[in-house]
């Protein structure tokens, strides 16, 4: 199985921010996810957008895939090196300002083809089992308004002492 890799290193923003973007791409297909990115206003997913089409490009010149076939099996996002810098304020104090950077790591891998449910051991008892939850499940739907026709009857039975006012 051929692992196709690419980096965007030392990105102007904060790992932090990357994260909320990059959180739940994986296992999916990375034109998907490049069309969902171009919809959001996040810098980190114009970054990341970049980063996923500089990937698939890779897959298709040097490894010769498809990329409808590729699915993102890694993103990652590091923090980088901070840059530190001056706020004057007031009173001749200063305050450090941090300037974030981060890198990603994006690992596009080919799609494997997924066998039928009907492939492969034990096949017929998982069918079988599956069958007979269906029927019980069909037998008690059935079942339940009978059963409620029946307590319907014996709360309907008049009773023998009178109604207090």
């Amino acid at each position: 199985m051929i692992e196709v890799k690419a980096k965007l290193r030392f990105a102007h923003i904060s790992s932090k921010k990357a994260r909320l973007v990059v959180r739940g791409l994986r296992g999916r297909s990375p034109l998907a996810v490049i069309e969902e990115l171009k919809l959001m206003p996040q810098k980190a997913a114009s970054l990341v957008a970049l980063l996923l089409n500089s990937a698939v490009s890779n897959a298709r010149n040097n490894f010769n895939l498809d990329p409808n076939k590729l699915i993102i099996e890694k993103i990652a996002v590091d923090s980088g090196p901070t840059y530190k810098r001056y706020w004057l304020r007031s009173r001749g104090q200063v305050d450090l300002l941090r300037k974030r950077t981060s890198h990603f790591i994006v690992t596009l891998k080919e799609q494997e083809e997924k066998k039928a449910e009907s492939e492969g051991p034990g096949a017929e008892s998982r069918k079988r089992k599956a069958e007979g939850r269906a029927e019980k499940q069909l037998a008690a739907r059935f079942k339940k308004p009978q059963a409620q026709k029946q307590a319907n009857k014996q709360q309907n039975v008049p009773s023998t002492k009178a109604p207090a006012h």
